[in-house]
């Protein structure tokens, strides 16, 4: 009989062990859930905002190829220039 109520009372303490452990996975898992939810919508975050920085530095990289393109017409009409009057006072 002794050994009965042992086993009853050593399997009652191991199912409430147990039970206790699954809330607390349970609690764990929807927390885990909060988190990643939360990780999710600062990334989305994220993306808005680089999304609308390249865009202002895409449009600063053009203007700033067009100017160098216009630098390096003006440099070739100068040059032009240059070797026309060289032509002319050569002859």
């Amino acid at each position: 009989m002794n050994t009965d109520l042992l086993l009853i009372i050593v399997i009652s303490l191991l199912t409430m062990n147990l039970l206790l452990v699954g809330v607390f996975v349970a609690l764990l898992l929807k927390d885990m859930r909060k988190l990643l939810q939360k990780s999710g919508l600062i990334l989305d975050d994220v993306h808005a905002v680089t999304g609308i920085a390249s865009k202002p530095v895409g449009i600063l990289l053009s203007i700033m190829s067009g100017l160098m393109e216009g630098v390096k017409v003006v440099n070739s009409v100068r040059n032009e220039r240059r070797s026309s009057k060289e032509r002319k006072e050569d002859e």
